[in-house]
């Protein structure tokens, strides 16, 4: 069996992740559904579907047949798959099948293409720049000149990539190529931390980790260290103008306040003046 499903960290929040018999079940379904549809004795399997029979899946995950159908009950009461018996077999589809299987096809693979091109343009690249290094090196020998052999960074993009995959999702050749780029001038724990505010926002894509990545670009920011203290700066700032607006709206209400008294006594003013006047003419 080739191929590969993809499945997301958040699937330990799904509820029936706890199940194990109905995580089990459900997890070889993926695995085994149709990725395209085929034909079997005249009748068609479409993609997302598997043709089987409730004795042949509780054999194949380890169950009771019991302890299988009642995992089937839940999944189908979720409206994680629908089930359609016959006196010969079980066609069970999974309902969100393309949420966790691409379909391959010539676009998919040009991008898979494009992936491996870039991966491996990159090792060409900073392996030539080792290589030009080590002569640089050798050269300035004769002249008392130490250079340093720059370490390639194809360790640290596939670090990237991979810390992106397990906590943002599948990344795509056009996100390889942007996180390369930024590779270029910052370091590879930059970049993860970038990547890790942009988990802590919820705000997992591309778009977001370049957002803060060209802000520290344009800040000047090129460390860890650099980052943290920019955002404690950030954060003690916006701290003060919390505090400056708050002390700005208690003045705002004691000024408030005086002018009630104020016009609350000149009320009275009004009322006594008003009846003396009132004493004089008689």
């Amino acid at each position: 069996m080739e191929g590969w499903i993809k499945v997301h960290r958040k699937l330990v929040d799904w509820e029936w992740y706890n199940d194990i018999n109905v995580k089990v079940v459900f997890l070889h379904l993926l695995l085994t559904a149709n990725h395209k549809e085929k034909q079997w004795k005249g009748q068609t399997i479409l993609r997302g579907q598997k043709l089987t029979s409730i004795e042949h899946l509780a054999d194949d995950v380890g169950l009771t047949i019991q302890q299988t159908r009642t995992a089937l009950k839940k999944l189908k009461s979720t409206h994680e798959i629908t089930i359609k018996t016959t006196n010969k077999n079980t066609l069970i589809t999974i309902e969100k099948f393309n949420n966790y299987q691409f379909e391959i096809d010539e676009d998919n693979k040009q991008n898979n293409k494009q992936f491996n091109n870039l991966i491996t343009n990159n090792q060409q690249t900073n392996n030539k720049q080792i290589t030009t290094n080590k002569n640089e090196k050798n050269d300035n020998n004769d002249n008392n000149i130490t250079t340093t052999v720059g370490d390639s960074c194809v360790d640290g993009l596939q670090e990237i990539i991979e810390f992106y995959n397990n906590n943002i999702g599948l990344i795509a050749p056009y996100g390889v190529e942007i996180l390369s780029d930024y590779l270029k001038e910052m370091p590879v724990d930059l970049i993860i931390l970038a990547m890790r505010k942009a988990v802590e926002a919820d705000k997992r894509t591309i778009q977001y980790v370049k957002g803060i990545l060209n802000n520290w670009s344009k800040k000047g920011i090129k460390s860890v260290i650099d980052a943290e203290k920019e955002d404690k700066q950030f954060q003690s700032t916006k701290q003060e103008n919390k505090n400056a607006s708050k002390s700005y709206n208690n003045y705002d209400q004691r000024q408030y306040n005086n002018l009630n008294s104020l016009y609350a006594n000149k009320g009275v003013w009004l009322t006594n003046d008003y009846s003396r006047n009132k004493t004089n003419e008689f």
